[in-house]
């Protein structure tokens, strides 16, 4: 019986000797496992990291790209303004520079008139 109590103790002995190896196996693929899973989580976030700057990137472009045709509409605004109020600006001078024709021969008219009747009132007089 001692040899069958041997062998039960051997026996024993080898199982946990392999249970030991298992464990140790184990625990080395766990702390492989997370190794790689925390550097491919790093990976990933510096992925990320780069894809926001990137998107922040684009946003800006596409403000940028917003403002410039709002600054070119606001500037197309103003030279349609400019060539309106330029059009309206030659109008006024003419029509001004029409009623300075139309005053001055008024005035060279009231002249006249006005020597006129002063020589009518002499001759009436006289």
């Amino acid at each position: 019986m001692d040899a069958v109590t041997d062998k039960y103790n051997k026996l024993q002995e080898a199982i946990e000797a392999i249970g030991s190896k298992i464990h140790g196996i184990i625990s080395q693929n766990e702390e492989d496992f997370l190794a790689a899973y925390k550097l491919h989580v790093t990976e990933v976030q510096s992925e990320l990291r780069t894809l926001k700057l990137t998107v922040d990137e684009k946003d800006a472009a596409l403000s940028s790209n917003e403002r410039v045709k709002n600054l070119e509409l606001e500037r197309d605004w103003y030279k349609t303004e400019a060539l309106r109020l330029d059009a309206q600006l030659v109008q006024e001078r003419k029509t001004a520079k029409e009623a300075k024709e139309r005053l001055e021969e008024m005035k060279f008219n009231h002249d006249c008139l006005s020597k006129e009747l002063q020589q009518i009132k002499r001759e009436s007089k006289a």
